[in-house]
Parts: C-alpha cells; structure tokens; sequence
C-alpha cells in the first residue's frame, strides 16, 4: 500500500487539520496553507484548534476558518430552560422535500420559545486527520476522541511526535527549518494548488 502524502490525500474523502495546543506562527501558517490548498484542490477539509488564536494570527488568509468546535457530523436542538417534562411529544415530517421536526407540549402548557432552542453540531466525521507540529500526543486532545477511530493519522513537523497510546501516526516529520517549509515541500511533491495565498501564508 502506497502511504506517500499524495496517495493519503487522493484517497480521502473528508479531511481535518489539527492544530495542537497553543499553536506557534510556523504551525498555524502550515496548517492553513495545507486547508487552503485542500480546499482549492476540491477537497472537504476543516481545521481546528482546541485553543483560541490569538490577534498576532490575524495576518493569515483564511484565519477564521480554524474552529475551535469540532464536529459536524450530527445536528443537536437543545431546550434550554424549558422543562424537559413539560415535552408531551417529539415527531418529524418531510414535506414538500422539507425536514420538519415538531415538539408538541403537554395540555395547556406553552412550548418552547425561540430563545430557549439551542443548535449546535456533534460528532467529528474524517478518515485522515493530520497533525500539525507539536511534540506529544497531549497537545492533540482529539488523538482519543471514538469518533475518530476509524480515521488514518499523519503528522507532519520538524521532528517525530512522541506517542505513547496505541493510535498508529504515520509521521511524515523531517529536520527542516519550519513546519511551513516541509508543508510547502509536500504541496509541491503531491501537485497540489499553491497560489498567492497560500504562498504569502508560508
């Protein structure tokens, strides 16, 4: 089996970009120029960080792309403040091709209004996930999530990252000068979009 860069890459269907805690210029720029590049390269590619960036970032094209929420996979509504018991029914109805879901209080009691219907996603969904930077699987928080049990992971850095659960990383790490010039290596070595962007990230 053909574990090169391009091959993991060509054979992805979903792809996403870890930052690991408290991520440095070089690994956030790396990893925004690898989503850059997937998504001009006409693939599904999202990228996260599970801490806050910081305004120094904020010179980077596609800053606000990286999400500190991960996951997609599954649509939660939430009742906040309303009585769960209060809940008589729950039912859906496809019409028109329109999904509708309906939540039917009990007797007289009102239902839910607009303020108290939270919505948010759950569930990350990707069968590559690659690691950007870092030294150990700890600044990785999402390395354990079951979601993700099922996915490949690839790191890629400077130097190896040290692994002490039985998740498989393949490593793509090599001594080189930044994380950003082994990313724009591998962009190249694969063929994929390098443009004005991505080249003034790196």
């Amino acid at each position: 089996m053909d574990n090169s860069f391009k091959n993991l890459i060509d054979s992805a269907q979903e792809v996403l970009i870890l930052l690991p805690s408290n991520p440095d210029m070089d690994q956030v720029a790396a990893g925004l120029s690898l989503y850059l590049s997937l998504t001009e390269s006409d693939k599904n590619a999202s990228i996260h960080s599970s801490t806050p960036m910081v305004a120094e970032f904020n010179r980077f094209v596609g800053i606000n792309r990286i999400t500190s929420e991960v996951g997609s996979k599954n649509l939660i509504i939430k009742l906040i403040n309303y009585e769960a018991q209060n809940v008589d029914k729950v039912s859906y109805d496809i019409d028109n091709d329109q999904f509708k879901l309906t939540i039917a209080p009990k007797g007289d009691l009102k239902p839910p209004t607009r303020d108290q219907v939270d919505i948010s996603y759950a569930g990350v969904s990707c069968d590559l996930a690659i690691l950007i930077g870092g030294a150990n699987e700890s600044e990785f928080p999402l390395l354990t999530n079951p979601d993700l049990v099922n996915a490949k992971f690839v790191h890629l850095g400077t130097r190896l990252l040290e692994v002490t659960s039985e998740r498989a990383v393949l490593s793509f790490a090599k001594p080189a000068s930044s994380t950003s010039e082994l990313t724009a290596k591998l962009l190249k070595e694969s063929g994929l979009v390098v443009n004005e962007d991505i080249a003034t990230n790196l």
